[in-house]
């Protein structure tokens, strides 16, 4: 009996030792969502670097038989 509390007492402390408190989680959390808005923010950089490259190419088009 004694051995079988000892196991129960063991399992929970491990259970407890391996799941995050709720501030950690929090903080996993809150660093998750910076990582999101950084990742948002590049990829809004990269859009707006596309666009002026792409208008940039419009910009220096290649003369037409038309306009010579």
């Amino acid at each position: 009996m004694e051995l079988l509390r000892a196991i129960e007492l063991r399992s929970h402390d491990y259970r407890r030792a391996t799941q995050p408190s709720g501030d950690s989680r929090r903080r996993a959390l809150a660093r998750l969502y910076e990582r999101k808005t950084a990742v948002d923010n590049l990829i809004s950089a990269l859009q707006r670097y596309q666009q002026e490259q792409s208008q940039a190419r419009k910009n220096r088009a290649v003369p037409t038989a038309v306009g010579m």
